[in-house]
């Protein structure tokens, strides 16, 4: 039986599961369209995240009732799809779900099994490419730090690092990475802090602020949408967390909560960090601090803590869905440690960071958490209220939007 989650511990696991690497790439995401649209887009992006989450949820709730309804009328087809969503046994010994969490499941029992193989494929894609640009940043920040960028001294980074990330797969579940995930966040506290003090320096000699622009001359709000989606995107952990909660009630207000911190976060570092470095703003603002300074140094050091820590949050739903996949057969730290092995070696031979943020922001953000919660929501719920049909259909056309902008 899976352990529950305290509010504080769903909390804390949704917090650095949102807060990582994407956070560094608000300045350059709010270089690409001006600080104006960016400082209103950013509140608009977190309201609907948190509305994909809750159509999903509600619409979990709605399919649940319905089957219940008919039960007690005794029209029950019998199929695997009158079955609850939590993972219970079906006649087959199939369980109903992929080891994600409900929903991909939902969108089969609603859609068909071709949009249940979409979502958890979107899931599944969209967190091996976060995996993927978080190895591949540790291991550029290892090189800044040893000053040696070369082929031989990225492998003896990556055997390190595989060798770290490694021994955090003992740590089974939700409740047992929370620990990991407050370290990280205090970690990444330290990095905002630096550039707060990065901005203080240049407010007193006068600098700060002095070559920004309210909009950009050439505004890319696909490379934006990208970024902005990679750090908003906790769709595949707020569902696992939901699932595990031991007070379901209080979810939505653990969500907004979050989202509330997260966005006001995420406003001050996207601001601040364009404020500071204008035009020559870096895709990772660090990369921008003064190099062989203790403000660099420090902040290379706390973004591969960070990095790290998030690691085992970030690759739980990949973990959860190949442990489901191999149910008791093989060790779960043995299959982990394969996944681990498999990112590290994918990196290496990927090297567009950026673009994977921007690809993985799209994907897992555009698809699982904005189109088809929404969608499935609106063929359950048959006679929608006025303002839940509106803002759902928002919500879709933005999805869609982010999703084929990207790779225009």
């Amino acid at each position: 039986m899976v352990e529950q989650l305290t509010n504080l511990q769903a909390s804390l696991n949704i917090l650095k599961f949102t807060i990582g690497l994407g956070v560094l790439g608000l300045p350059h995401a709010t270089k690409k369209i001006g600080w104006l649209p960016s400082l209103l887009g950013l509140p608009v992006m977190a309201l609907m995240n948190v509305y994909g989450i809750i159509y999903a949820v509600k619409a979990k709730q709605k399919y649940e009732a319905m089957q219940d309804k008919r039960s007690e009328k005794g029209t029950s087809r019998g199929d695997e799809s009158t079955y609850l969503l939590d993972g219970e046994q079906s006649p087959n010994g199939k369980k109903g779900e992929s080891g994600l969490g409900f929903f991909d499941h939902l969108v089969g029992c609603v859609l068909g099994s071709p949009a249940q193989a979409l979502c958890a494929g979107c899931i599944l894609l969209g967190q091996i490419l976060t995996g993927v640009a978080y190895v591949r940043v540790i291991t550029e920040s290892w090189a800044h730090l040893a000053k040696d960028d070369s082929p031989s001294a990225h492998r003896v980074y990556s055997m390190v690092l595989t060798v770290v990330l490694c021994s955090l797969t003992v740590a089974k579940s939700l409740r047992n990475i929370a620990f990991i995930s407050g370290l990280g966040l205090l970690t990444c506290l330290w990095i905002i802090g630096l550039l707060m003090y990065e901005s203080a320096e240049k407010l007193a000699d006068g600098s700060l602020g002095t070559s920004v622009r309210a909009f950009a001359e050439k505004p890319s709000f696909s490379a934006w949408y990208g970024v902005t989606g990679f750090a908003f995107a906790n769709f595949p952990v707020a569902i696992e967390v939901f699932g595990e909660m031991k007070d379901k009630s209080s979810f939505v207000m653990v969500m907004g909560l979050c989202q509330t911190l997260v966005c006001s976060l995420y406003i001050a570092v996207g601001s601040l960090g364009y404020l500071c470095y204008g035009p020559v703003t870096k895709d990772f603002v660090l990369f921008n601090f003064p190099e062989s300074t203790f403000v660099s140094i420090s902040a290379s050091v706390s973004l591969s803590a960070v990095l790290i820590f998030s690691f085992p949050v970030q690759m739980h739903p990949v973990y959860s869905c190949v442990q489901h996949f191999f149910e008791d057969r093989i060790h779960y730290v043995v299959l982990r440690c394969v996944m681990v092995c498999a990112t590290v070696l994918v990196s290496s031979l990927f090297h567009e960071t950026a673009y994977a943020m921007q690809v993985a922001g799209a994907i897992c953000f555009g698809i699982p958490c904005l189109i088809l919660p929404v969608v499935v929501y609106m063929v359950l719920e048959r006679r929608p209220h006025l303002l839940d049909a509106a803002l759902a259909c928002a919500i879709l056309l933005t999805g869609a939007y982010g999703c084929i902008a990207c790779f225009l």
